[in-house]
């Protein structure tokens, strides 16, 4: 049965799973103290039917013995939000050559695990959490440390990287110093790949380069994208071109979209021409009249 990080008792999650989410510069910062695991996140290629061996480093950095039980799950990423979700194992392939270890002060210990998977896995992308806990508990305050490593395995053959783009928003109309959009990428193969989303403006005069960002896709899974590229100088009518390209292709998935940019001093000139032309017109008139009247 699914279940997220958010499910989990507070306590056992601020030394556990809240590492596991927090950017690396965070998590090196954190990287002294109570339990650690390295490295955060490996890729491993490996081939069906054949035993490959990896390793993991443990860590106390404490001022007590510490005794760590490693554990296995499967963990995929919600559609939209890109939460982290983890599920019992479907796939029983790893396996630890000490499941169990009693750490002393300041010990960094490396575990070596096994990865048999059978003749018949599917080619493509298999994903794993490697927990290690720890029994953190005193003073009557029950509190269990948990810290995570992502394991990446690729099953070779047929890696398939493809995806797609759907659920596009552009505003036509746009005021403001920045030009948003957003869409959603979903990732059809069958396999993870870092993707480079882009965004850019392009119109008369104007060499925008692109602002881009990177992203994980999982196999099978929905991102929203957010992105802005920088208004034009100008009013007028733009191409706005978004997508992405992977880090296995330099092919480009790309929508278009057109947005009519109107900058706040622009209607604030509309308004003063509107006016000063009413002004001249209205002077103007007098001035005839009064040059009739005087005939």
């Amino acid at each position: 049965m699914f279940f997220r990080i958010a499910a989990a008792s507070i306590v056992s999650m601020v030394l556990g799973f809240s590492f596991f989410l927090l950017p690396a510069q965070a998590q090196s910062s954190q990287k002294n103290a109570g339990l650690t695991v390295a490295p955060v996140r490996q890729e491993i290629d490996i081939t069906a039917g054949e035993t490959t061996r990896g390793t993991i480093n443990i860590a106390n950095y404490t001022d007590e013995e510490m005794t760590v039980d490693l554990s296995v799950q499967q963990f995929t990423a919600a559609d939209y939000t890109y939460e982290y979700e983890f599920r019992p194992l479907k796939e029983d392939w790893i396996v630890f050559e000490s499941p169990r270890m009693v750490l002393r002060p300041a010990e960094e210990r490396a575990v070596t695990f096994t990865i048999d998977a059978p003749a018949t896995a599917v080619p493509g992308g298999h994903y794993f959490a490697l927990l290690a806990s720890a029994d953190m508990s005193s003073n009557n305050l029950q509190r269990t440390a948990q810290v995570v490593s992502q394991l990446y395995v690729r099953v070779s053959g047929a890696l398939l990287r493809t995806g797609s783009i759907s659920n596009e928003s552009v505003p036509f109309f746009v005021f403001d110093t920045k030009v948003p959009y957003t869409f959603d990428a979903r990732n059809t193969g069958n396999v993870h790949y870092t993707a480079q989303f882009f965004g850019q403006l392009k119109g008369p005069f104007l060499d925008q380069p692109q602002t881009s960002a990177s992203h994980l896709l999982l196999p099978g899974t929905i991102r929203q994208i957010g992105g802005s590229v920088p208004a034009p100088l100008l009013p007028g009518l733009y191409q706005l071109d978004y997508g992405y390209r992977t880090d296995a292709s330099e092919r480009e998935v790309v929508k278009s979209a057109y947005i009519m940019y109107i900058p706040p001093w622009s209607i604030a000139l509309m308004v003063i021409a509107l006016l000063g032309g009413r002004w001249i017109w209205r002077y103007r008139r007098k001035h005839i009249e009064a040059n009739t009247r005087s005939y």
